[in-house]
């Protein structure tokens, strides 16, 4: 018997051992998880594959809709803005700008400087003269035009928005005017090379202004007889044919224009006569100078700032990098120029 038990005994030590003990489960009833982990973890990989497909799809499409792929925005100016003239051009010194007098009737004038020596408007005035003769001639066009138009408003007999809408159109002549006015003020580089635009709003304005007249009283007004004055009876009105009347503003419209088509060409010829080609160096302490100002007078309109050293390092920094970009462009506008001489 003790045989037979040691027999049994070593069976169920062998059994014990094979299937890892009391507490052991058959091998049919291992634990799955492991199988179901590793078919999830593949699973999330094929979705972020197919998402990762379906991105660059959808770039794809947008890159060929939009025309290729993005580049950054140029750089672009403000068209409102115009350029100061003084950075490239500066006025004459004192030996290019030397006065030249002349023998009048009853004293001695100086009427001309050494660049300007010779040159005349309309053929007898100095040109600066006839400069300052066009400025007036312009203020008092635009002084006119606007009194003309506020006394139509009180013409019972024309609408009351044929006026109105005139004043917008002659805001270009206002315009100009100011323009002649701050050349009373100072005479530079850059409020010379105002002048001559000043001129071509003149055109402009009164171009559309005789348009606009023509517009009004062709088929929007429909009497026969044109009424100018002010008051609520006809007596107080001087009456005109409407031929005539349309006949006598295109007649005025078109004197003002070859006026100043002329003026235009005046202007234009005084402003280059009385400038010269800025050097670099000039350039570079001409727009020092005028930075220098500019945030000056802005620390003068705010009386609450206050310019400390960071504010002043941060300043010349920025000055710095305008330098820079500057003189990349000229660098690259001369190696531009040196590759057409070459071709």
């Amino acid at each position: 018997m003790s045989q037979a038990n040691a027999k049994e005994h070593a069976e169920d030590n062998d059994r014990l051992l094979y299937d890892g003990g009391d507490d052991a489960q058959p091998a049919a009833d291992a634990d799955p998880k492991p199988e179901e982990n590793a078919d999830a973890d593949a699973d999330a990989k094929k979705k972020e594959e197919e998402e990762k497909k379906k991105k660059e799809e959808e770039e794809k499409k947008k890159k060929e809709e939009e025309g290729g792929p993005l580049v950054p925005m140029p750089e672009i100016n403000n068209p409102f803005e115009a350029k100061d003239d003084g950075e490239d051009f500066r006025s004459l010194n004192a030996e290019e700008g030397k006065p030249v007098f002349s023998q009048c009737c009853c004293c001695i004038c100086m009427c001309h400087n050494k660049a300007t020596d010779g040159e005349s408007c309309c053929c007898v005035i100095p040109i600066k003269a006839g400069i300052m003769t066009i400025g007036v001639l312009t203020i008092v066009l635009a002084a006119v035009q606007i009194s003309c138009q506020f006394f139509l408003m009180l013409n019972d007999l024309v609408a009351w928005w044929f006026p109105l809408v005139n004043l917008f159109l002659l805001i270009p002549t206002y315009i100009a005017a100011s323009f002649f006015v701050v050349w009373f003020g100072k005479d530079c580089v850059s409020t010379r090379g105002r002048l001559f635009c000043g001129c071509i709003m003149v055109i402009v304005s009164t171009s559309l202004l005789a348009v606009w007249t023509v517009i009004y009283f062709v088929w929007i007004y429909k009497k026969d007889t044109v009424y100018y004055g002010w008051g609520t009876t006809e007596e107080n009105y001087l009456k005109y044919q409407k031929k005539y009347y349309i006949f006598r503003e295109l007649l005025i419209a078109v004197i003002i224009i070859t006026a100043w088509a002329y003026f235009l060409c005046v202007t234009l010829r005084y402003s280059s006569l009385l400038k010269t080609e800025r050097e670099t160096e000039s350039t570079e302490q001409y727009i020092q100078e005028k930075r220098f100002r500019e945030k000056a007078q802005e620390y003068l309109d705010d009386k609450e700032k206050v310019f400390l050293k960071k504010d002043k390092e941060a300043f010349l920094a920025g000055l710095e990098k305008e330098k820079a970009k500057r003189q990349e462009k000229r660098d690259k506008e001369e190696e531009a120029r040196n590759n057409a001489d070459a071709v």
